[in-house]
């Protein structure tokens, strides 16, 4: 389902990682919508995951990889 959303991200040899965080940015996005958020994108579906999805896949979704804390 997530080799979907994004194939260039998925072609360029990612890790599990990466598609484990883009499926937490998808998440974390649908929780948004749910919450009452604006939607970026003008399509209409009944469920929050797939707006989310639509979005991320358009790359409407802005994030930021910060380096790891050593402590």
């Amino acid at each position: 389902m997530i080799d979907n959303v994004v194939p260039q991200l998925m072609k360029s040899g990612t890790s599990e990682e990466s598609k484990f965080r883009v499926i937490l940015l998808i998440a974390k996005r649908a929780k948004q919508i749910q919450d009452g958020a604006k939607l970026l994108i003008h399509k209409v579906a009944w469920k929050a995951t797939r707006m989310a999805r639509e979005e991320f896949g358009a790359g409407l979704i802005r994030y930021e990889i910060l380096p790891a804390v050593v402590r």
